[in-house]
Formats: C-alpha cells, structure tokens, sequence
C-alpha cells in the first residue's frame, strides 16, 4: 500500500506543473505557488493560528505551517514562509512534507527529483548531500538535498530530513519551491 500511495504521490505531484515551464511559479503544491497571497487559500485567522516559532536569527521571514488532512490530498502539511509586516501574505516560500523512514525518503527523493527535472527546461541541478541540520545545534540531525535552480535564481528543492531522536519531530520527505529573496535569506541571513 505504501508503494502504491507514493506511486500516486508522484502521478498527482506530475500534474499539477505544465511541462518544459521555464517559470518556478507555473510549479505548485496543492494547488498554490510562490507569489500567491495566502489569503487565496486560507483566512487571515487561520495564518495567524498556524504561525511556527522559528529557530531564524534574522527576523525577515516567518513560517506558516497548515495541516488540513480535508483539504491537502498530497502532503501532510504545508509550510509556508512570508515577509514580516506583509499585509498581503505573500508565499515566498511553499514546501509539502510527508513523514518517511529516512531510507524510503532517500529512494523516493532520487525519483522525484529526477522526475522534476524532466518538466523544465534551462535549470541548474545540484545535489548537496549529506549535510548537518543547521536548527540542531546537537549536529545530530541531518538534511539531504537536492535542488533545481532556475535562471531566475528561484529554487525546488526536494530534501529529506533525518532528526536525532533527542527531537521531536519525525524524519520527513519535503519538496519545496522558494524565490530567490528567501533562499538567499536561508543562506546568508537566516542561521547567521
């Protein structure tokens, strides 16, 4: 049952993007995509209700994370990171996350990687590997990531996380799409 959920994981996840798009914001998850206001999607009372305390140093962005099992058919939750002090919610950032068994992740992230990549045409792949968790100051949890870069900078990723059991989370499968602003964010300002 679990091959045939993540089979259709991928079918669904296949449709929801025209083919050879050149522009991140064609890609979506659960039918919303950078550069939505999440007021589209979601009332103002439900945002404020589902806003994460964030492990960030800098204070730019913050995160929203939805789980809604009636709505979502794909993912079990979705993040959402906006701009502080943006009135219109905007979606910088959209990732969808499923818990999965670290090595049943790794598997399926080769997979839908690569099945990502065929959709578009004009990118940068780049497979980061094994890396430690920069919010697990332990260094006992681990991010694998894989990315698709577009000419505009924008960004897919398709990561698993592997957390220490010292943590309460579980380990996950999450594909995201962020803009180039929030990426470069997480790289330069976020943990710094």
């Amino acid at each position: 049952m679990k091959k045939l959920s993540l089979y259709l994981f991928l079918i669904l996840f296949s449709f929801q993007t025209p083919s050879l798009a050149n522009d991140i914001r064609d890609f979506q998850i659960e039918g919303m995509s950078i550069g939505d206001s999440l007021l589209g999607h979601f009332s103002e009372e439900e945002i404020n209700l589902n806003i994460g305390k964030t492990s960030y140093k800098s204070k730019k962005f913050y995160h929203v994370t939805i789980e809604d099992p009636t709505k979502f058919k794909i993912y079990e939750a979705i993040q959402f990171h906006l701009k502080e002090n943006d009135n219109k919610y905007i979606i910088h950032s959209i990732s969808g996350n499923s818990r999965m068994e670290i090595k049943s992740c790794l598997n399926k992230q080769r997979e839908i990687y690569e099945e990502i990549s065929k959709l578009f045409t004009d990118i940068k792949k780049h497979d980061a590997g094994k890396r430690k968790h920069p919010s697990d100051e332990s260094g006992k949890s681990y991010t694998y990531d894989m990315y698709i870069e577009f000419e505009s900078k924008d960004v897919i990723a398709v990561s698993c996380y592997e957390w220490s059991g010292e943590l309460p989370f579980a380990d996950k499968l999450l594909i995201g799409i962020d803009t180039k602003e929030f990426n470069d964010f997480l790289n330069n300002e976020a943990h710094k």
